[in-house]
């Protein structure tokens, strides 16, 4: 067997880790929310009166939540893991 070494791959692992260090969740809740709420306002359309939702951890699923509750919904029940 042959092992091949590939420098770039090495070299770039302290970039991939500084920028996963950098998006922090208190940080991307600022990050693409144009997207994020279109994203919500399309999953909107799938949530009926009286469904149960799981609504996960994510910046996303924030966007969500907020427009589940400006909207004229009944009767939904969350079920989230997260505490924001």
């Amino acid at each position: 067997s042959k092992t091949v070494r590939c420098p770039y791959l090495v070299s770039s692992i302290p970039f991939f880790k500084k920028v996963i260090e950098e998006t922090r969740y208190g940080q991307r809740t600022v990050l693409d929310v144009i997207e994020k709420k279109e994203i919500a306002k399309l999953a909107l359309n799938y949530i009926k009166d009286g469904n149960t939702i799981f609504l996960d951890y994510g910046t996303s699923v924030v966007e969500l939540a907020k427009a589940i509750e400006s909207s004229p919904l009944h009767d939904i029940t969350v079920i989230t893991n997260s505490l924001n």
